[in-house]
């Protein structure tokens, strides 16, 4: 499929961004990001971010995502200029000749998709040249709402430090989009050939950058585990081992491989809660991994032991 995409930055205050943001998700830079994709030349695809860190994994977090046929979207042409317009949106990018890009993205590894089955779309990689563009911009979900324009050059984004606490809010395009302009950061198109479609619900993910646990409700320190992780607000897909033989090959298949397993297995232990981790390694100290970042162990049960010899799980 051909694909022409169109990137544009704007500097926002960042305090503004950290409110809106779960636990774990550390803002890098006081910057929103529209992506709008015009398929085929026929739809249109949107998308709104923030950049921002998980754990060790630096990549953009999605803050809403729509399509052209649920979402009223639509695109017109006059000549270098491409208006893409919706009723919550309107977006003009102009062509100015010039051979561009954006230096952030070369750091970012793709997007988190936070949801009840939260995810992480790893980048798509595109060799195609990139065009510098002029850019216009406007939210239009309630009056006030950000709007800007771009002043013809890019412009860096410098991370900001926390000096307002704002009450926290949900993480939505309304939200973000209450947020004034500062300025344009910059902007650019890319047209490129898709050769595989991208769902961006379901296929060419990295489930494992969002947190996996692998427990049971028949075990309490995997009850204590989660009852922490919920109330620490952390987005994480969790397996129970119990619940079907596919479950349980998943865990059985880390736990046979992964060296992390070693002294659970020699101890008589089943190794659980186990927590995947964003980058692939595996830990079985899941107070340590809250601790390290920066979160506590607000809960404990006091069940009964497990394992064989009844000292532990």
């Amino acid at each position: 499929m051909k694909v022409e995409q169109f990137v544009m930055a704007y500097r926002v205050e960042q305090d503004r961004i950290r409110a809106m943001l779960s636990p774990g998700f550390v803002s890098l830079r006081p910057v929103l990001r529209i992506n709008a994709e015009i398929i085929d030349d026929s739809s249109v695809y949107v998308e709104l971010n923030t950049p921002v860190m998980y754990t060790d994994v630096c990549g953009w977090v999605n803050i809403a995502n729509w399509g052209s046929e649920k979402d009223g979207l639509s695109f017109t042409r006059e000549g270098k200029t491409v208006h893409i317009t919706a009723p919550f949106l309107s977006i003009t990018y102009t062509g100015v000749g010039v051979e561009g890009g954006c230096p952030a993205e070369e750091t970012h590894r793709g997007c988190f998709y936070p949801s009840e089955d939260g995810y992480f779309l790893t980048s798509e990689k595109i060799t195609a040249k990139k065009e510098f563009c002029d850019c216009e911009f406007a939210w239009h979900f309630h009056d006030g709402d950000a709007h800007g324009v771009s002043i013809g050059k890019t412009l860096p984004a410098v991370p900001e430090p926390e000096t307002t606490s704002y009450a926290q809010q949900e993480l939505t395009a309304e939200n973000a989009a209450s947020i004034p302009c500062q300025q344009v950061l910059g902007s650019y198109i890319v047209r490129f050939e898709r050769k595989e479609n991208p769902e961006r619900f379901g296929t060419n993910t990295d489930k494992r950058i969002l947190p996996k646990v692998y427990g049971s409700p028949l075990c309490p320190d995997c009850r204590e585990c989660r009852a922490n992780l919920d109330a620490n607000g952390v987005k994480y897909k969790y397996i129970d081992i119990t619940a079907s033989m596919k479950a349980l090959k998943e865990f059985l298949a880390l736990r046979d491989q992964l060296p992390e397993f070693t002294t659970a297995k020699e101890s008589g232990a089943v190794g659980i809660p186990a927590i995947l981790t964003e980058d692939g390694t595996v830990t079985l100290d899941w107070e340590g991994w809250l601790v390290e970042r920066g979160l506590a162990v607000v809960y404990k049960e006091n069940g009964p032991v497990c394992s064989i010899d009844g000292k532990g799980c």
